[in-house]
């Protein structure tokens, strides 16, 4: 209620009423207060915000306000240094008197607290508010100084928006709060408007109630919409309108035939009826056919053809009555000329053909800006090199300058006199140009081979990052070649390794062990030989690679350093005897391929199709090695490539190079060995077999001592000795069953059982219903992604 905490406060500390506080919360959040020097306060009975800004003044740390004035109907008790009288702050009466009072001064401050008589009918107490608040803004508009600030409270209502638009269009800043001491359940706010723009001309209408609280009827633009696009059409509750309780409204067709928005009426009524008489004639006209007449009885269930058939039927009958015929216009009164005299037609003259010249040079610059836009276009979409720019600008002007029909006999000799003069200047002139041409070509050349590089290799990173097999056949190119398993090879061992080695590639424990005679009938070695050879061969093979890189390197250095000291040398070293290549050497270039590719063929055997097709015409002798050498002179055999793009060179290898024919055994042949070697373990499986035998081994040998000791027992007889040593021999064999897991259902006494459950020995899982559906669930989706 009333009475609440802010009401004790006020009677406490002396304030006339509990709105001091409102005050003295909205001067603490913009602090208007300190910098005014005149206020007027309206609506200021009974005086609580007098009070404050008495105390305000008599404050040391606030600036003294020097003029305070208070206007109200109800009257006010006097307080020292305030001026109050009673006065209606909407008469003129009101004006006069802050005039009288103010003199030359202006306010600093408007403050306005006022409120209507509140009734019954809230929107009539809302709209009294707001007329009284656009009032008060009136009165603060002629009183208040330029960057002064006007407070006022305002009642939430639908007239709120428009009071705030008033607000923002002579205040450059307006804002809206409700201080803590204004009661919730009240409607009301306040508006702080600061920095006043001070205006040198108001509209009268800007704050006429009447004005600024108008309705603005937007049901024109509506039914234009609902006309033509009913599936857009809005609900409007705003009520019915008054005296139409049938909610059936028509017009006369006349009406619609010379309104000027048509479509307005027939989204507005609900039926064109003939009633008078100039519409009964329109019956009688050729254009009002029966359609039109079906139309016209109901316009709310037409559609968008018929609004533009009765729209197009308008029309006819707007023609033919003449209605859209426009105004004849008025003939223009002729007037006669006096003739100009001759220094007036010369002065006509003249500036017509000023004009004539500044549109001719207007349009050549047009011609000349659009001839350079397009060049720049041009060279943005590289459709031109930066020569032509000279070539392009060129007009019909400088055509003109060389046009030999124009030259006279006398121009012909001097221009020969003066070009024996400069002809050896020119030339040498020339010849600078020349060179500085053919430089300028020979950077552009290099910079676009960089270009064209750079698009290759990011070309090639595309393609890597889109095909697999691509990207596959660049890893092999990038890595050495791979030359498979080399039984040949072996490893390096040490001496003292290879001492102990016997006939049978064991060493001389492992032969004793493996001599004793339980393992006569048993085959340690069996398949498993072939796949320790293999594993073995691997590592050696890549000891073998990784041997001869580091060889490479030494190799690179050791040429590096040849190099080197070749190059700080001041002289050059002749050739030994030794150091002389041979003739063969000297005519085949690809000594060091054609070797590799040798010895790469003898170490790998064949492993291409081509390299197999070739081997098997050798053998078959239907080619001999003649034909081979004379195959290989072709053109492409001698082409210089020294010095090529990459890219070219790609393209050579692939489109410039004669296919050799490949037969179908040969392919076939080639495939049947890549499934061989695909056939291999790998290494781990290998491992995991090694392991198997190693253990195997172990148990053999425990059950090889048992048996001894059952062998040496002399309480028992020969049969019961082999039954047992058969025993030991079967279970030495066999690897034990594992162990299985016990699953134990979480039901019953096991349901959110905490530790073993009773009755259950060895490894256990706990399971449930919850768990059978999630591993079903994850079966299913695993099934589904294969």
């Amino acid at each position: 209620g009333r009475l609440d905490k802010y009401y004790h406060l006020a009677k406490e500390q002396g304030y006339r009423a509990r709105s001091a506080f409102k005050l003295i919360q909205l001067n603490k959040k913009y602090s208007f207060l300190e910098k005014s020097r005149v206020l007027i306060d309206l609506c200021a009975a009974p005086g609580g915000w007098y009070v404050l800004n008495k105390k305000s003044r008599n404050c040391n740390q606030c600036l003294i306000i020097m003029l305070i004035l208070g206007v109200d109907l109800a009257p006010i008790k006097p307080i020292p240094g305030v001026i109050t009288f009673q006065d209606d702050i909407t008469t003129e009466r009101c004006r006069q008197n802050l005039r009288q009072e103010m003199k030359t001064w202006k306010a600093d401050v408007v403050l306005h607290d006022g409120a209507p008589n509140v009734g019954a009918a809230w929107s009539h107490d809302a709209f009294s508010q707001s007329e009284l608040v656009l009032v008060s803004l009136k009165l603060a508009t002629e009183f208040l100084a330029k960057g002064g600030t006007f407070v006022t409270k305002v009642f939430r209502s639908k007239d709120y928006n428009k009071l705030l638009w008033v607000f923002q269009q002579l205040f450059r800043k307006v804002e809206a709060t409700k201080p803590p001491s204004s009661r919730n359940v009240s409607a009301e706010i306040f508006v702080v408007c600061r920095d006043f723009l001070a205006p040198k001309k108001i509209d009268p209408r800007f704050l006429d109630p009447k004005a600024v609280f108008s309705e603005i009827d937007t049901d024109e633009a509506a039914k234009m919409t609902d006309i033509f696009k009913p599936e857009k059409k809005r609900r409007h509750r705003d009520g019915y309108e008054d005296g139409n309780y049938t909610q059936h409204k028509n017009v006369d067709v006349m009406e619609f035939i010379t309104a000027k928005d048509a479509i307005a009426v027939l989204g507005s009524y609900n039926e064109l009826v003939f009633e008078s008489d100039e519409s009964k004639e329109l019956l009688k006209k050729s254009a009002t056919t029966e359609d039109v007449k079906i139309n016209c009885k109901d316009l709310k269930v037409l559609g968008k053809r018929d609004f533009k058939t009765l729209l197009q039927w308008r029309t006819a009958i707007r023609a033919e009555y003449k209605l859209d015929k426009k105004e004849e216009r008025i003939e223009s009164i002729v007037v006669e000329e006096e003739p100009l005299d001759e220094d007036e037609q010369i002065q006509a003259e003249l500036d017509n053909l000023t004009k004539e010249e500044a549109a001719k040079r207007k349009r050549e610059k047009r011609k000349s800006n659009e001839k350079k836009t397009k060049l720049i276009q041009r060279m943005q979409l590289n459709m031109t090199a930066p020569t032509d720019i000279g070539l392009e600008q060129q007009g019909p002007e400088d055509e003109q300058m060389f046009n030999i029909s124009k030259i006279t006999k006398e121009e012909l000799e001097g221009a020969d006199a003066s070009l024996s003069k400069k002809m050896k200047g020119r030339i040498a002139e020339m010849d600078a140009d020349m060179d500085m041409m053919s430089d300028e070509g020979s950077d552009y050349e290099l910079e676009l081979e960089k270009q064209m590089d750079a698009d290759y290799d990011r070309y090639i990173a595309r393609k890597v990052e889109k095909d697999a097999k691509f990207r596959a056949k660049q890893a092999r190119e990038e890595e050495d070649e791979w030359k498979g398993f080399d039984g040949k090879r072996t490893p390096k061992r040490k001496k003292a390794d290879l001492a102990k080695r016997t006939a049978s590639g064991l060493t001389k424990g492992a032969s004793m062990f493996f001599d004793q005679d339980i393992f006569k009938g048993v085959d340690l070695e069996g398949d498993d030989e072939e796949e320790d050879e293999q594993l073995e061969a691997m590592e050696i093979d890549m000891k073998s690679r990784k041997r001869k890189a580091e060889e490479e390197l030494m190799e690179e250095s050791e040429e590096d350093a040849r190099d080197d000291a070749d190059s700080e040398s001041d002289f050059e070293i002749a050739p030994t005897e030794d150091n002389v290549p041979s003739d063969e050497e000297i005519w085949d270039g690809n000594e060091d391929e054609n070797s590799k590719a040798m010895r790469a063929a003898q170490e790998n055997g064949l492993i291409t199709a081509e390299a197999i097709t070739l081997a098997r015409q050798l053998a078959n002798k239907e080619k001999t090695a003649a034909d081979l050498i004379d195959q290989g002179f072709t053109k492409e055999a001698f082409r210089d490539k020294d010095g090529a793009p990459v890219w070219f060179l790609d393209d050579e290898k692939k489109h410039n190079r004669p296919h050799l024919p490949v037969t179908k055994e040969a392919v076939s042949a080639l495939k049947e060995k890549l499934k061989a070697l695909d056939a291999r373990p790998i290494k781990k499986i290998a491992e995991a077999k090694a392991r198997k035998k190693f253990k195997t081994m172990k148990r053999i040998q425990k059950a090889q001592k048992k048996a001894n000791d059952v062998a040496d027992n002399p309480d028992m007889s020969e049969k019961e000795k082999l039954t047992s040593i058969n025993k030991l021999l079967s279970r030495s064999t066999k690897s034990k069953p594992k162990k299985e897991v016990k699953l134990v259902v979480a039901k019953g006494s096991n349901r959110g059982l905490k530790g073993r459950p009773t009755g259950v020995k060895g490894r256990y899982k706990m399971v449930d219903a919850r768990m059978k559906k999630e591993m079903r669930a994850m079966k299913r989706k695993a099934k589904s992604q294969k």
